[in-house]
């Protein structure tokens, strides 16, 4: 991965939160910048604000891509939408000790206090995509060209962002929205693998204030 000095992903690693900020961006990427491939969605355009990049204009655009929990069925109106949530994600127990942790170097002694102990432990989780419209054929079409775009750039986004594994998993059916009986939606699953990594530094003897006395036999 190729981080820049802005990159948040080189100083804090992925994690949930980040990786529903990932799975946004991406998606606003493709419905702004003229890459949609089925011309039933020409109409879908996703607009970003004039003062913020990463806000969008809910005047210009004729989609939402947000977070799930932001989602209102009171005012999405007429248009469609594309909802990020994180499902579950499941550090990995590795080794017959049942130890969860990787011990990826071992400096001597003598050095910890400079190099400390890198680990790391991989996680495997999941994020699902609604895609959601007033009609259910409009409502398939925005998950086919959204699930297309996932799997066809998912080599390059495990390789850009640094997960282990990347790929869509599921194209769920077409249901009629539990919300608002005028939505329908199909979900989309991307599943992924990711190592969360991080270094222990002692600053202190591990026994430290700890006095030990041989009291000797008598």
């Amino acid at each position: 991965m190729t981080c820049t000095p802005e990159s948040s992903i080189c100083t804090t690693g992925l994690n949930g939160m980040l990786i529903s900020g990932i799975f946004i961006q991406l998606l606003r990427q493709e419905y702004s910048g003229g890459n949609v491939q089925d011309d039933k969605l020409d109409g879908c355009r996703w607009v970003p604000s004039a003062h913020d990049a990463l806000q969008e204009d809910p005047a210009a655009s004729t989609i939402l891509i947000e977070s799930v929990y932001k989602w209102d069925v009171r005012t999405i109106g007429q248009r469609p939408a594309l909802l990020v949530r994180r499902d579950q994600q499941a550090p990995q127990i590795l080794g017959i000790s049942g130890n969860r942790v990787l011990t990826m170097g071992t400096p001597s002694e003598r050095d910890m206090q400079d190099w400390g102990y890198e680990h790391a432990t991989p996680v495997q989780g999941a994020h699902t995509i609604f895609a959601i419209a007033r009609e259910a054929g409009q409502a398939e079409v925005l998950a086919q060209e959204s699930s297309a775009h996932l799997r066809q750039f998912g080599p390059v986004f495990e390789r850009e962002f640094g997960f282990l594994r990347f790929h869509l998993s599921q194209i769920g059916a077409v249901a009629q929205l539990k919300e608002s009986d005028e939505h329908f939606v199909v979900p989309l699953k991307v599943e992924y693998a990711y190592y969360d990594r991080w270094k222990l530094i002692p600053v202190a003897p591990r026994f430290a204030g700890v006095s030990i006395k041989n009291e000797g036999v008598q």
